[in-house]
């Protein structure tokens, strides 16, 4: 019976242990995340050719209020895109928008101002890929094991990384922290999910949410939801941000004869 207790005993710590700080890296689950940070290393100098962005404002419930929806195309040069098509509450107002835009681009024009447009993106893998920092500080991350979905096995870590984000002429470190599956045998990631820590101020609640494609040796960034809770005394609101990447090339800043 004392064998049994003792048994039990080392098997609940076990469980708590491993709870807490994660299995032990095996050669296994090392290789894989090597794996994945090869690829990513691969795919980093890809842009997106084509975006689609969706904003919304929820009510108290998680239901949409507002909605804006964005379709553009990367130009050459990955400063500027051009504007497809735009709903706002699934209204089709991309005539007016691109009229205003042109009329904006006059004026500055008349007042010696460059314009770059109003789609201006700055999306960078570095901030959003896991694997992939601009800081100095590496990559940290821990071996949480394996789950199983749709019959597919992943390894799953846990993160922390520095990002530094740029505010016109200062800088702020970014702390990242979260977690990402990874294919078991190809080390590609599935999926990762991630917040800031410590949150920015005033904001209560912060999710990013990623999903990843993988093409040959590289992969590429699917899906990007961003949900954001935040308020100040009795002020409240909730945003819901999502993008959908496509037709992934080479960054023309990578080949100025593209």
């Amino acid at each position: 019976m004392k064998k049994i207790f003792v048994l039990l005993l080392a098997l609940s710590l076990l469980i708590v242990f491993t709870k807490a700080f994660g299995f032990p890296l095996n050669d296994e689950a090392a290789a894989c995340w090597q794996k994945g940070v090869q690829a990513a290393l691969l795919a980093k100098d890809y842009v997106p050719g084509k975006f689609y962005i969706k904003f919304e404002q929820l009510d108290s419930d998680g239901k949409t209020k507002d909605q804006n929806e964005m379709w553009l195309e990367l130009l050459p040069g990955d400063k500027e895109t051009k504007l497809l098509k735009t709903l706002e509450n699934g209204k089709d107002i991309t005539k007016e928008a691109l009229e205003k835009e042109r009329e904006k681009k006059e004026k500055d024009k008349k007042k010696g101002k460059k314009n770059d447009g109003d789609h201006t993106i700055n999306f960078s893998n570095e901030e959003i890929v896991p694997f992939l920092t601009n800081s100095k500080k590496p990559v940290t991350y821990r071996y949480l094991g394996q789950e199983k979905e749709n019959g597919v096995e992943y390894n799953v870590f846990e993160f922390q990384k520095e990002f530094i984000q740029k505010k016109g002429k200062k800088e702020e470190t970014i702390k990242h922290k979260g977690k990402i599956w990874l294919d078991v045998v190809s080390g590609m990631p599935v999926k990762s999910s991630y917040t800031y820590d410590p949150l920015p101020s005033m904001t209560k609640q912060m999710e990013m949410n990623t999903t990843f494609i993988s093409v040959g040796d590289k992969f590429f960034i699917k899906d990007h939801k961003m949900y954001i809770k935040a308020g100040f005394l009795f002020i409240k609101k909730r945003f819901r941000i999502s993008f959908v990447l496509d037709g992934y090339r080479k960054s023309d800043k990578e080949n100025p004869g593209h």
